[in-house]
């Protein structure tokens, strides 16, 4: 015949405690799930938010190199075309002093 421990009240005593326990054990870990879970959400918040700062970052800076790329090309363009009506003035004024010299 099978014997109860619980009909004496020892098995309770000692069930009792383990229950607790475990109890306590899977609070713990409950409560230890909450924390990483809202830590994890906090540090993917502070992620997104810096990533959205250096694209904005990155819009600004592709943004003024754009304005300085066409600036210089607009310097270069002026540069040019000086140089192109300053030539002819400078090649006949050679022409003037070959000319002269002769």
């Amino acid at each position: 015949m099978a014997t109860k421990d619980s009909s004496n009240g020892v098995g309770d005593q000692v069930h009792n405690p383990l229950n607790k326990a475990a109890d306590n054990l899977q609070q713990a870990v409950n409560k230890a799930k909450e924390g990483i879970q809202h830590t994890a959400s906090q540090v993917s918040n502070q992620v997104s938010n810096e990533a959205h700062k250096v694209t904005d970052n990155v819009q600004q800076s592709v943004g003024k190199a754009k304005d300085t790329i066409t600036q210089v090309s607009t310097d270069a363009g002026r540069t040019a075309a000086e140089a192109r009506r300053q030539l002819p003035i400078r090649c006949s004024a050679r022409l003037k002093v070959s000319v002269a010299k002769r």
